[in-house]
């Protein structure tokens, strides 16, 4: 047998005891390597560990199922992602049929799995927000940029696109009022991909219906974004609300005027 489900030694790491442990081999674009998964039944937190490959950078990701909080770490930025723990996984479900592809030598690969694509927001978190964080968290991004980030679903076409795409912020309530005399702004980022930071990625299995598993790629990218106002009830805009109009941002000219002049904001986390 090619591969071992390890039950064998604890690992004491950040106060955790990752005592099972699988290894799955994949093999993308002509690469081989593997994703490491470390299990401590006690707290729920599972890391996963993705080396890098191709032009994907290198990332290590925490489930923590009873805080229901996910963390991503990325040594080639020095960065920590936070954000919820994703909807459809299970981090008991994922252990176990991780062990049943190692046990039966089946190696993750584009042929056998269904990609999902992401783009992070981030928003810088503070130093009180830091420190609500779980220990383990705090001990392994000490020293890192820690951002709160949300999480966008988009397509494969949009994922890879250079032009600029308009997401809404999520409360139709998400408006800015100057004054009486001013319209009223529904807030939206207007994103593109970062350009030279690479994206990362990790391999997730999922339970559908009674018995079907999948296996997802999913594909994770950071975007540089500006807010801004949306057309909305046919009233005219007025720059004194420090916003620039979204359909006014098209190319990088005027993404840079709105992000670095006057009528800029920083991106806010609304979701």
């Amino acid at each position: 047998m090619r591969y071992f489900f390890i039950f064998l030694l604890t690992d004491l790491t950040l106060g955790l005891e990752f005592s099972m442990k699988t290894s799955n081999l994949v093999k993308e674009g002509g690469v081989e390597y593997q994703q490491r998964l470390s299990y401590d039944p006690q707290a729920e937190v599972m890391m996963v560990e993705v080396p890098a490959h191709m032009d994907v950078m290198a990332s290590v990701t925490f489930f923590d199922q009873k805080q229901n909080l996910s963390t991503v770490y990325l040594p080639a930025h020095k960065q920590c992602q936070i954000s919820s723990m994703p909807e459809d996984l299970d981090v008991k479900e994922m252990l176990k049929f991780s062990a049943d592809y190692q046990i039966n030598g089946t190696h993750f690969g584009h042929e056998n799995s269904v990609a999902d694509y992401e783009l992070n927001l981030d928003t810088p978190m503070s130093k009180s927000q830091i420190e609500k964080l779980p220990a383990y968290i705090q001990e392994y991004c000490s020293g890192s940029f820690v951002t709160h980030v949300r999480i966008l679903k988009v397509s494969k076409e949009e994922f890879h696109s250079a032009t600029f795409l308009t997401f809404p912020h999520e409360s139709p309530a998400t408006r800015m009022k100057r004054s009486d005399f001013l319209p009223m702004c529904q807030l939206a980022d207007k994103c593109t991909v970062k350009k030279g930071w690479g994206s990362f990625c990790r391999w997730k299995i999922t339970k559908h219906g009674d018995s079907d598993t999948y296996v997802r790629h999913v594909y994770s990218a950071e975007v540089s974004c500006v807010m801004c106002c949306l057309d909305s009830g046919g009233r005219t805009f007025s720059t004194v609300t420090g916003f620039c109009r979204c359909n006014n941002i098209w190319n990088k000219p005027t993404y840079m005027g709105c992000k670095h002049g006057t009528s800029t904001r920083r991106l806010a986390n609304h979701g």
